[in-house]
């Protein structure tokens, strides 16, 4: 005989939806959990719901233990939705079950419901264990219970919420001289916004280092999305991790900021639904040193650049763009990151006849790339990208590149901008700020779009959080804020200013790009 019995526990808000089945000595047992939700006394949000589905054996994480002991009696997976309170939020990590173990005492499993817990549904939850039923709703309770306390979703918090915003730069590896003064200056937008008496929510920012391997940045963005809660991740600082990360961001459903400049990482924007980007794309860094060859009467260029996803996206727009400018290529030279040998490229290079050289790559490739062009006698213009705006590239060089030219933001030489340039105030007080945390350093073309991507995800963030309905669960937290981010419109930042919409995920004009040439050591911004 099969029947299906209400139960409520006095004193709590909370009711089960049992199936039973009778055997024919007289006892029940339970096969089925059809319906079982819990709320706090008092609580007035709409219950939350989630998930729970059999599953086979799988080792749970220390930090789960408590709860996994729990649901390993009813051996099955819980997938918690809740919110950036949640341990788990956003229904991205399973609670799997380990064997049934005898003895667990449930008075030391048990906790009661924390105020403003919303309520949990389970569906299709069961077991084959033979007990009587009164044990059996005591553990269905004491999990239900524990679980309660890891789905309190982002606006249950008193007073304002927290929410996380999960940062992976490169801090280590060959790219750490663009991703630490990016974690620099994000730290810095961290210690500002705790001030800040206008954000409707307190920032959390969770950091982690991807040692500029692609890799290791999806591992960490998906981390960041499934167990830190992150309603925003900031990643990466290379353009092969931000292409890497891509399908990690768009399954988790969470807004991702890159640092890198590849337009390929948000184009076409109708596949990059969750990316933006906060530096000038390639297409605009490599148009701006064009235009300026032409002007110089070049007729014959040579590119050398890596052959990762950051060189290919600038050979791809380089080839495209160079016939416009009426150039001709004469040579396509490339190297890996590792590479400390480069006088073979820089031997056709010189072979090709090439009236100038345009060197796609960050350092210490840059500047080892560009010495074995000297090396071995190539005395024409060498034009570099963006990648090269930074004081690594200046540091490493140690005077050998001086009459190098470098295509970059305006943050670079903020101090050489007329007044009447529209970042110069907003360029200063950046650096100013950036000294005063950092003392000794100086602000960098990368720690200005670490500064973009921090500010970005605090203004989406905080029209997300007045949109959103009270009680919304994280998943629709973080929509709404990649839905904000394409309505951020005049956002005077590092690289410029941002004008962000649906058909254009960066939103910059040419306003923030200048050209550079070093002259004794240290950049010099030139006119037109």
């Amino acid at each position: 005989m099969t029947e299906k019995r209400p139960w409520r526990r006095s004193g709590e808000s909370q009711r089960l939806s049992l199936r039973t089945q009778t055997s024919s000595s007289g006892g029940s047992r339970l096969t089925e959990v059809t319906e079982l939700a819990v709320m706090a006394a008092g609580a007035s949000a709409v219950p939350q719901a989630t998930t729970v589905t059999p599953v086979g054996r799988q080792a749970i994480a220390a930090r789960n233990r408590r709860l996994s002991r729990v649901l390993s009696i009813l051996r099955t997976s819980v997938v918690i939705d809740g919110g950036p309170q949640s341990r788990e939020p956003g229904a991205q990590r399973l609670y799997r079950s380990i064997p049934a173990r005898q003895g667990i005492p449930l008075a030391r499993l048990y906790r009661p419901i924390p105020r403003g817990a919303r309520a949990l549904r389970t569906v299709a939850a069961s077991t084959t264990r033979s007990t009587h039923m009164k044990p059996i709703k005591r553990l269905l309770a004491a999990t239900l219970l524990l679980a309660a306390t890891h789905a309190t979703t982002w606006a249950q918090a008193p007073g304002k919420p927290t929410l996380v915003i999960g940062v992976v730069a490169s801090a280590s590896g060959p790219a750490a001289a663009l991703g630490l003064p990016e974690k620099k200056a994000i730290e810095l937008v961290e210690e500002m916004a705790r001030s800040r008496g206008d954000l409707p929510f307190q920032p959390r920012f969770v950091y982690l280092d991807d040692g500029s391997d692609p890799t290791r940045a999806v591992n960490a963005v998906r981390k960041l999305a499934s167990e830190d809660g992150a309603a925003v991740v900031i990643c990466c600082t290379t353009t092969p991790a931000s292409m890497a990360v891509l399908d990690t961001v768009k399954a988790a459903g969470v807004l991702n900021i890159s640092m890198a400049s590849a337009a390929t990482v948000v184009e076409p924007v109708a596949e990059r639904h969750w990316t933006f980007k906060t530096p000038m794309t390639d297409r605009m860094q490599i148009a701006f040193t064009l235009e300026r060859l032409r002007k110089s009467g070049a007729k014959r260029i040579a590119y050398f650049g890596l052959e990762d996803a950051y060189g290919e996206a600038g050979w791809n727009e380089f080839r495209k763009l160079a016939p416009e400018y009426g150039l001709q290529i004469v040579a396509n030279e490339r190297f890996s990151r590792a590479d400390t040998n480069f006088t073979p490229q820089a031997l056709r290079i010189r072979q090709a006849g090439a009236d100038a050289v345009y060197l796609h790559a960050i350092p210490p490739s840059s500047v080892l790339a560009h010495q074995a062009l000297l090396r071995v006698g190539v005395d024409r213009p060498v034009f570099h990208s963006a990648g090269a705006a930074n004081a690594g590239f200046l540091a490493m060089a140690k005077g050998t590149l001086d009459g190098a030219y470098v295509v970059s933001g305006a943050l670079q030489v903020h101090e050489q901008l007329p007044a009447s340039h529209p970042l110069k105030q907003p360029l200063q007080r950046f650096v100013e700020a950036y000294a005063r945390k950092f003392p000794g350093e100086t602000a960098d073309l990368f720690a200005g779009q670490g500064w973009d991507a921090a500010h970005l995800a605090l203004s989406a963030l905080s029209a997300a959080t007045k949109a959103a309905p009270a009680g919304a669960p994280l998943p629709a937290l973080r929509a709404a804020a990649r839905d904000q981010m394409e309505r951020i419109r005049g956002h005077a930042g590092a690289n410029g200013i941002f004008n962000l919409s649906k058909d254009d995920h960066l939103g910059l004009d040419d306003v923030g790009l200048v050209m550079l040439r070093v002259d004794n050591g240290r950049f010099k911004l030139l006119g037109d």
